[in-house]
């Protein structure tokens, strides 16, 4: 059963008011604040209350903290129902309601607030389990694969040489998409601290692993980020093979720089407009009778939004694909 917490002012409407509540819910009206399911104030104590909801709301960020404003129609306090758009911090009020209300119209809004609290609590509840699964499966197949690339490294030079790169890459293979996965599951938390790293070199390092085919790259980029190399290696490589991979083995890849950072781009076959947001989805793939997972890009995105920058996909100047990450901290040379 929800908890109410009834923070109104006069003892008699706020018994009244509990004595309604308690046919649906579990309900407090001492006056000192509890973290409960959801508030209720009123015009005359949301001032009193009005940073302590403020900071119960930030701390238990991102579960949905609901507080309920009644307010008399003569009241001079102006206040606005949040933003659904809004990214910044959260707002006091998310349901404003005029007194006398009716049982009906406070059960029913009652009701939507504590079924989006515990969507919240459920998708909160999914999260952490994934990320306990992604750490789990990280550790676990961390050593067998770095034990993979020693004996690989370490085969008689007789051994078949073609055989011999398949596993190396196998190996290289398995453990990048330990990394992405971490990527897309903890975020920020799987990024270690960011260094200084020259993203045309790192570029260049990325093809050298990338199944490019007969694909040609162009690095048109000078200056230094501050990001973590390995995955920034990983971005580009996710690029490098996604161009490969729509737009043909001799697709001519292009990494150049933007005025607040850099782009990847290719004169294949472009992304439609219709999809330019889907191809960032988890699990979204075109490729999926060649082994794809529909990571690649989805991972792009998350670093992107890890490092607080903006990553879009229009079209290049040949009609391809262009990947374009702004909003990024580039030392230029001088």
């Amino acid at each position: 059963m929800s908890q109410v917490q009834i923070l109104t002012a006069g003892e008699g409407n706020r018994q009244a008011l509990a004595s309604v509540l308690r046919e649906r819910y579990a309900v407090e009206d001492d006056q000192t604040f509890q973290g409960v399911d959801c508030h209720i104030v009123d015009d005359r104590t949301l001032p009193k209350y009005r940073d302590t909801l403020l900071a119960h709301k930030r701390d238990n960020h991102p579960q949905f903290c609901p507080v309920v404003l009644i307010r008399r129609e003569d009241t001079d306090i102006n206040i606005k129902l949040p933003d659904a758009d809004s990214v910044d911090s959260p707002q006091i009020v998310d349901e404003i309601m005029t007194a006398p209300v009716d049982k009906a119209t406070l059960f029913r809004r009652l009701s939507n607030l504590l079924s989006r609290r515990a969507q919240t609590r459920t998708l909160i509840e999914k999260t952490d389990r994934l990320d306990r699964f992604a750490s789990m499966l990280a550790h676990e197949l961390r050593n067998p694969v770095a034990i993979g690339q020693i004996y690989s490294q370490q085969l008689p030079t007789t051994a078949d040489t073609e055989a011999v790169a398949y596993v190396t890459e196998a190996f290289d293979r398995l453990e990048a998409m330990i990394d992405v996965l971490l990527v897309l599951t903890r975020g920020s938390e799987a990024v270690s601290d960011a260094t200084t790293i020259n993203p045309a070199e790192t570029a260049r390092a990325a093809w050298d692993v990338a199944d490019t085919a007969s694909a040609t790259l162009t690095v048109d980029i000078d200056g230094e980020i501050q990001a973590d190399e390995t995955y920034i290696r990983h971005l580009f490589r996710n690029l490098f093979e996604n161009a490969v991979e729509h737009g043909g083995a001799d697709v001519s890849v292009v990494v150049g720089a933007l005025p607040s950072g850099f782009y990847v781009a290719d004169d294949g076959t472009g992304v439609p407009p219709s999809k330019r947001e889907t191809v960032f989805e988890a699990g979204y793939t075109t490729a999926s009778e060649h082994g794809g997972a529909g990571l690649g890009l989805a991972f792009v995105r998350e670093l992107a939004d890890v490092y607080e920058w903006e990553c879009s996909v229009t079209e290049s100047e040949t009609g391809g694909a262009r990947f374009e990450f702004t909003g990024v901290d580039v030392t230029r040379g001088e």
